[in-house]
């Protein structure tokens, strides 16, 4: 009898184990993942990096033209990337997103290049500018 109820306690300690393990809920210390809202607003993001492998690749604007210019976000992006030497990408406005796709309506868009983008001028360098919507 006796070796009967360890058996059954044993399976029944076990089997709770196992239970812990298969469970769906995330521990107390840790925040479940979120998954993007499907109703939440769209994120823009505006990418820039330094053109490379681009001897055969006209650029499509310059920071020279008033429109690049005075369109201050992408003019400040195309810095960062002089600044820094490498790739920036900044969250921008849904009216700022708009206002880049007019910009570049109808222009080159470098699908080969490395990496991808309009590639715009600034003193001579080619600089890399790509859009994402989210």
């Amino acid at each position: 009898m006796r070796s009967r109820r360890t058996v059954l306690g044993a399976a029944a300690v076990l089997a709770s184990g196992f239970a812990g393990c298969f469970s769906t809920e995330a521990p107390d210390d840790q925040e479940p993942e979120r998954t993007p809202d499907r109703n939440s607003e769209p994120v823009y993001v505006l990418r820039a990096a330094f053109a490379y492998q681009s001897d055969d690749l006209e650029p499509v604007l310059s920071t020279d033209d008033d429109a690049v210019a005075d369109f201050e976000t992408l003019y400040s992006l195309i810095i960062a990337v002089m600044d820094e030497h490498g790739t920036v990408a900044e969250e921008i406005t849904a009216a700022e997103a708009e206002r880049f796709k007019d910009l570049t309506e109808g222009l080159e868009y470098h699908g080969a290049g490395n990496p991808p983008g309009y590639y715009i001028d600034h003193e001579g360098t080619l600089i890399s500018v790509s859009y994402d919507e989210r």
